[in-house]
C-alpha cells in the first residue's frame, strides 16, 4: 500500500480537484491512503478569523462566511448534492461560529487551534464525496481519532505508541477492506480530545507519520512543481530539477527552509528506509524526485531563501562579552515566545540572531530581550542559504545588495541580505 499527500494547490477549486479524482482513479494499488491539506489560502483565511476574534476587530462572522460560501461553491460546482444536503460542511462551519459568539477565555494558540483545524476538515469532506461520486471506494476518517498528541498547541509532539494504536484500529481494518483512506494533514488531538495542530505546514508530517506507522510502499508528496528543484521555481528561471536526493541532504534542505517538504517529515521515512516522491499534479507522468538512500550524489548549488527575516544584535548593557549564561537566558526566551532562530552569530561582545518577522511573536521576544541587553533590529530582511555553494554563484547573490551577515562552512553558505528583490 502507499500513501499519497495533497497540498492545498492541488485542491485549489473544483477543477483541481477533479485532476486529483484522475490521479487517484488512475491509480492501481492495493492499498491507498490520501492526506489532504487545506484548500489553497484557506489557512491563512482562517488565521485572519482568529486574529479578528481574539483582538476583537468585529469581523470575524463576516470573514468565516466568506470561506463558507468559497467551498459551497466548489461543493455545487461539483455536483456534489449529498454532500450539501447532510449538511456537513454547514455543520464544520456552524462549530467555529459557536466558538465566535463566546467570549475570549482561551490563550491565543488552543483558539487558533480549533479555527484554523476547520480547513482540513472542510477540503477532505469535499474530496471524499467527489471520489465517491466517481464511484471510488473510498472511506473518510477522522485525523483526530488517530493521531494524538500532546497539548502544545500549534506545535504538538505526537505519542507515537498511542497513535500507532490508533492507526491500527482505524485504518488497517479499512485498508483491509480495499477501501481508500481520505483523511486529513495538519490536525490532531489530545489525550483529552482536543483539536491540535502540528504546526504550519504539518500535512506533510501527518503523511510521514501514517506512512512510517503502516510501513507503507512508499508516500508521494504531490506538488505544483515537478520535483524537489534547486531554487524556487517560481522565483528563478533557471531551477533545475534534482531526481535523487538523499535522506540526510533532504534534512539539510529543508533544516534551512527550503519549503517544498515540511521539516520533520523525513526522518519517519528515513528510519524505515521508505522512499518518498515528490511529484508535480499538473504533470503526474514525469518522475519527479525520489528521496531515499544516496549517499553518493553529487549536487549543485541548492539555493534556499527565506523572506521577512528580522536580524536581531544583542549587546550586553555593562559592556561585557556575551558568554555561557546569556545563552542560556536568551534561548529560553526563545523557546518561551515560540522563536525559531534561523541564524546565530557569536561575537565577543554581541549576539545576532536571525529569526522570521512575525511582528506580535518577535515584539514580545525583543520586549523581553531587553531586559537585560541592548538590542538593535532590523526588519525586512533576506536569509540566503546556499548548500554546495560554488563561488561564482555567492559573488552574483552578494552583487547590489547590503551584506548583514556572511557565515560559511564547508558546504553551506548563509547570508543576511536587505531587502532587494533577489533574481539570479
Amino acid at each position: 500500500m502507499e500513501v499519497f499527500k495533497f497540498g492545498g494547490a492541488s485542491v485549489l477549486d473544483d477543477v483541481a480537484i477533479c485532476n486529483l479524482g484522475k490521479i487517484i482513479h488512475s491509480h492501481k494499488s492495493d492499498g491507498l491512503v490520501i492526506v489532504v491539506s487545506a484548500i489553497g489560502k484557506t489557512t491563512n483565511a482562517l488565521e485572519e478569523v482568529v486574529n479578528a476574534f481574539y483582538y476583537g476587530t468585529g469581523d470575524a462572522f463576516r470573514k468565516l462566511q466568506n470561506l463558507k460560501s468559497d467551498h459551497l461553491e466548489i461543493a455545487h460546482k461539483l455536483d456534489l448534492r449529498q454532500l450539501i444536503s447532510d449538511g456537513i460542511l454547514e455543520d464544520l462551519f456552524v462549530e467555529a461560529e459557536w466558538l465566535l459568539e463566546d467570549e475570549v477565555h482561551d490563550t491565543y494558540d488552543y483558539i487558533y487551534d480549533q479555527i484554523v483545524a476547520i480547513g482540513e476538515l472542510l477540503s477532505t469532506r469535499l474530496v471524499h464525496a467527489y471520489l465517491q461520486a466517481l464511484g471510488e471506494k473510498a472511506v473518510w476518517i477522522d485525523a483526530r481519532d488517530v493521531i494524538k498528541t500532546d497539548d502544545t498547541y500549534r506545535a504538538a509532539k505526537v505519542d507515537w505508541e498511542l497513535t500507532s494504536r490508533k492507526v491500527n484500529q482505524f485504518l488497517r481494518p479499512a485498508i483491509l477492506a480495499g477501501q481508500k483512506i481520505i483523511i486529513a494533514g495538519f490536525i490532531a488531538s489530545t489525550q483529552e480530545n482536543n483539536t491540535i495542530t502540528l504546526g504550519r505546514e504539518g500535512s506533510d508530517y501527518s503523511a510521514a507519520i501514517l506512512t512510517a506507522i503502516l510501513e507503507a510502499r512508499a508516500l508521494t508528496v504531490w506538488k505544483d512543481v515537478p520535483g524537489i528543484m534547486t531554487c524556487d521555481p517560481h522565483r528563478f528561471k533557471d531551477a533545475r530539477l534534482i531526481p535523487e536526493i538523499d535522506y540526510r541532504e533532504a534534512i539539510e534542505m529543508t533544516y534551512y527552509g527550503a519549503r517544498v517538504l515540511h521539516p520533520r517529515t523525513i526522518k519517519p521515512l528515513m528510519d524505515k528506509n521508505i522512499p518518498l516522491y515528490v511529484r508535480s499534479f499538473s504533470q503526474p507522468d514525469l518522475n519527479g524526485t525520489v528521496v531515499a538512500s544516496y549517499p553518493d550524489v553529487k549536487y549543485p548549488p541548492v539555493m534556499v531563501i527565506l523572506d521577512r527575516q528580522s536580524l536581531l544584535q544583542l549587546f550586553t548593557r555593562d559592556f561585557t562579552f556575551v558568554v555561557e549564561d546569556h545563552f542560556s537566558e536568551i534561548f529560553q526566551l526563545a523557546v518561551r515566545h515560540k522563536i525559531r532562530i534561523h541564524l546565530l552569530e557569536n561575537l565577543a561582545v554581541s549576539l545576532s540572531l536571525v529569526v522570521q518577522s512575525d511582528a506580535e511573536t518577535v515584539d514580545a521576544f525583543e520586549s523581553d530581550l531587553l531586559n537585560d541587553f541592548k538590542v538593535v533590529r532590523t526588519d525586512q530582511l533576506m536569509l540566503c542559504t546556499i548548500r554546495h555553494f560554488e563561488k561564482s554563484v555567492v559573488d552574483e547573490v552578494r552583487k547590489n545588495h547590503k551584506i548583514y551577515i556572511e557565515e560559511y562552512n564547508a558546504t553551506t553558505a548563509q547570508l543576511v541580505l536587505g531587502k532587494e528583490e533577489l533574481s539570479v
